[in-house]
């Protein structure tokens, strides 16, 4: 699962959507990824900065809006659904190991 948002604690509201057995390994990913990234962006801005200001904002709005759209293409519509729903569509959207 990926982090759905660039906030502080990404899985706080979507912890629901995982299934039981999952929720927490989930969260677990969710905010390891949030951190690294979090990291990665803290110690890449200042060397960023001193070449291109300009450039550093552009190259992260661009992969913001790269997010987007991925999230768009990627990430199922939950509005609307109950969680049980959403459950039995993850598990049916699985590729089948055999």
């Amino acid at each position: 699962m990926i982090t759905h948002s660039r906030h502080s604690e990404p899985v706080r509201n979507s912890r629901g959507t995982w299934p039981p057995g999952f929720a927490a390994m989930g969260m677990a990913i969710a905010t390891a990824a949030n951190w690294i990234f979090k990291f990665l962006i803290t110690v890449t801005f200042p060397p960023l900065r001193d070449f291109s200001l300009g450039f550093t904002y552009g190259m992260y709005a661009f992969f913001a809006l790269c997010s987007f759209f991925f999230v768009m293409a990627k990430m199922p519509e939950t509005k609307g659904k109950e969680l049980e729903e959403m459950w039995t569509e993850n598990v049916n959207r699985r590729p089948k190991v055999s």
